[in-house]
């Protein structure tokens, strides 16, 4: 059992309005491009560890966010191991509680520019199809399909999705 303290979105909107927080979004940079807390700082969870000693000296509460609540707890976490005195905490439920609450957002979404998620959704089932069809001649395609199924398992239980990180890499998605 984890032991983050969390803030629900409605308490975090005050603490950002009276300056009482700081706010820390660990999304990567193309969700962090598309939408965004107006408040918040960027420090994508891939480059937590070399961005991290920027709060050292931070004496407001620090709170992370991301998309639904997972990576901002690794990432609380972490913070909370290198700075056990701070006041730490993890945005209950992310920037989708926040939207859910109706507070307010920055969208800038990119015309034509399909968010990654839905990438990594388009890429796994055109994969699974490609494999599923090598499968009927091939024990290859069925091994194959069994790699990715993993893959996506591993990704819904840890919140890292290898697939994600590797299209963030591609140039259309710079």
């Amino acid at each position: 059992m984890s032991n983050v303290k969390t803030i629900e979105a409605t308490q975090l909107q005050q603490w950002l309005a009276n300056q009482e927080a700081i706010l820390v979004d660990v999304r990567e940079a193309n969700e962090f491009s598309e939408w965004r807390i107006p408040q918040a700082t960027f420090m994508p969870l891939s480059r937590l560890d070399e961005q991290l000693p920027h709060l050292a000296n931070e004496k407001r509460k620090i709170v992370f966010q991301c998309l639904k609540g997972k990576r901002g707890e690794m990432a609380t976490e972490k913070a909370m191991q290198q700075f056990p005195d701070a006041d730490i905490y993890n945005l209950t439920g992310g920037i989708e509680a926040w939207e859910k609450a109706e507070l307010p957002l920055i969208r800038e979404q990119a015309k034509g520019k399909m968010p990654i998620m839905r990438q990594v959704l388009t890429a796994a089932g055109s994969l699974n199809i490609l494999f599923s069809l090598i499968g009927f001649g091939s024990t290859l395609g069925t091994l194959l399909t069994l790699f990715l199924g993993c893959g996506l398992v591993f990704a819904g239980v840890t919140g890292k999705c290898g697939m994600a990180m590797l299209l963030q890499k591609m140039p259309w998605n710079k």
